[in-house]
């Protein structure tokens, strides 16, 4: 946690805040991918916080581990960078 604090600190790392905008853009995704694709809630709201920064130009590539939030993300329209395949 240290680490991290240090990273945001010396701005290497962004932190954003996570309000009802993004709250209900996981919802809506919850909705389309949650039964068929198993989409869990907090993977929903980092998802569609990473799509309102995408809107917004803020970002690049997502990157997960997680392979069903990688398949959402890249059915999102995404570029998706994960690590854990190689």
């Amino acid at each position: 946690m240290h680490r991290f604090r240090g990273d945001v600190a010396s701005g290497s790392l962004d932190a954003f805040a996570v309000g009802s905008e993004e709250f209900g853009r996981a919802a809506s995704l919850l909705e389309r991918y949650s039964f068929h694709l198993k989409l869990r809630s907090l993977d929903a709201i980092q998802l569609a916080t990473a799509l309102g920064l995408r809107a917004k130009a803020l970002f690049d590539h997502f990157v997960a581990c997680d392979r069903i939030l990688c398949e959402v993300a890249v059915q999102e329209g995404l570029s998706v960078i994960n690590p854990g395949r190689v």
